[in-house]
């Protein structure tokens, strides 16, 4: 069976779980970006630093020495410095494998800026790190950061120079990336903790947002046949559920209608003729008294006196049922020995049939708190039935046992037992199996209905729990007293 909350709290989940892992991937992304941008700053500082002026190559001896002063507590830098044309100082340390000629040269200077070349041919470079503020501060190209693998090590190599001297300058960023993984283990190691707390969170969720559901459906468990008149509050749920709630209500109010209608013709049709078939009745009677004996005409009325008090069997019955189905049921319950009423059916039950062998098994003074007329039409009609769709030399059980606080009957009879697509509708008014449905056999279909109704006013129950080829059985359940 699929579930609703479910499907909302994976859903939810699901929603969450890809935000979630798209966010960590996102920051991590950041992360390493921003740590980048962070190498290529300090780079650019670096360089610049040492391009504004025109330096000879021991300028660049002693950055490298600084460098490596550096290198101690940090990353591992590299160098590489030409000037007029000529390489005029390397790190000892450059990779073999790093080509200094797979770097395309600089061409671009910053928007704005001129080249002077007369005043490029009057700068004399400077040695070592003695400064001269009277000389001219150097044009600076735009500088290109790139990342280069040479022999399994990483470096994050800036390219940058002015109109007459040219600098690369690299770091390792073993450092870097090492941080960036132990970062990435981190976010690997609290993602699933996240997606679990995640679920939880929308298992909650669903469960929250459904609770309205669950509200109402408790709303329409208590609504039944006796309590149509029952409406669901619209003001006391969230405004998304109200317009179902209204479209409920309305229903009701169309069910309960027509409802009420139906009930009361189907009482109003019962009592009315109850009058006219009592008058039909005694007529009847009166013309089958003054009929010649064995006549023609004698024949018919007591067809016709048969007839009519088969209709007033349907009208009684329909007459309770109605009362039953509006909740107008009057029971006189009183305290009843169920035993000896069972005793008395199964007495009657074997006059009635002496071609059948009826068998009771009955535990003494069980007493049950019912209406005795209407409890007395309960057996008597399961004991009818019982003797009615019989076989010839069939048999008839029954049984009656305590069971913790329960009177359980339960009746039996050999025959053709019960179809299994008719199990479920023998309590159905006016039902009746295809193989039982013809003149010879007595009856509408009302009988086991009005039964069961009679047996739910008393809190109890009435139900076919087996039923084969060869037999059926019907038990009946009540509250001990």
């Amino acid at each position: 069976m699929k579930s609703f909350r479910i499907r909302i709290a994976l859903l939810t989940g699901l929603i969450s779980g890809t935000v979630l892992v798209g966010a960590s991937l996102f920051l991590w992304e950041q992360t390493h970006q921003t740590s980048l941008e962070q190498l290529d700053r300090e780079l650019r500082t670096l360089g610049h630093a040492n391009l504004e002026r025109r330096h000879g190559h021991t300028r660049y001896i002693e950055l490298d020495k600084a460098l490596n002063f550096l290198s101690a507590t940090n990353s591992e830098y590299i160098l590489h410095f030409t000037g007029s044309g000529r390489t005029e100082h390397t790190s000892t340390n450059w990779p073999q494998a790093l080509s200094v000629g797979s770097f395309a040269p600089l061409t671009n200077y910053p928007p704005g800026v001129e080249v002077d070349p007369a005043l490029l041919d009057r700068i004399k470079p400077l040695k070592g790190f003695r400064k001269d503020k009277s000389r001219a501060t150097l044009p600076l190209k735009i500088p290109r950061f790139e990342t280069r693998t040479i022999e399994g090590r990483s470096w994050r190599v800036a390219v940058m120079g002015n109109p007459i001297q040219s600098l690369i300058l690299g770091v390792d960023i073993a450092p870097v990336e090492a941080g960036l993984n132990r970062l990435r283990a981190t976010y690997m190691s609290l993602i699933p903790v996240f997606l679990l707390l995640v679920g939880a969170g929308s298992w909650l969720i669903a469960g929250k947002a459904l609770r309205p559901i669950t509200t109402l459906t408790g709303s329409m468990e208590r609504i039944t046949a006796q309590g149509l008149d029952q409406r669901i509050d619209v003001t006391a749920h969230d405004q998304e559920f109200g317009c179902l709630i209204t479209v409920f209500n309305e229903m009701l109010d169309r069910l309960q209608k027509s409802f009420q209608q139906a009930t009361r013709f189907s009482a109003d049709s019962s009592h009315e003729l109850k009058t006219p078939l009592a008058i039909m009745q005694g007529e009847i009677e009166q013309a089958l008294r003054n009929a010649e004996e064995g006549s023609e005409i004698q024949r018919i009325f007591g067809q016709q006196l048969e007839e009519i008090q088969r209709l007033k069997t349907i009208t009684r019955k329909l007459l309770l049922l109605s009362r039953a189905d509006s909740g107008q049921l009057k029971l006189n319950p009183e305290p009843v020995n169920l035993s000896q009423m069972i005793a008395v059916t199964a007495e009657d039950a074997d006059m009635l049939a002496p071609h059948l062998k009826v068998e009771a098994e009955i535990k003494p003074d069980i007493l049950v708190n019912a209406d005795p007329v209407l409890l007395q039409q309960v057996l008597q009609n399961l004991a009818s039935n019982a003797v009615k769709y019989n076989r010839d030399n069939g048999w008839v059980r029954m049984t009656l046992k305590r069971e913790d606080n329960r009177a359980v009957f339960r009746i039996s009879n050999s025959g053709p037992g019960i179809a299994p697509e008719d199990r479920e509708r023998v309590f159905d008014r006016f039902h009746r199996a295809n193989d039982t449905r013809n003149r010879n056999t007595d009856g509408v279909g009302l009988g086991l209905s009005l039964c069961r109704e009679i047996v739910r006013a008393h809190h109890g129950d009435l139900s076919v729990t087996k039923s084969d080829s060869s037999s059926a059985t019907f038990t009946l359940v009540l509250k001990v007293t």
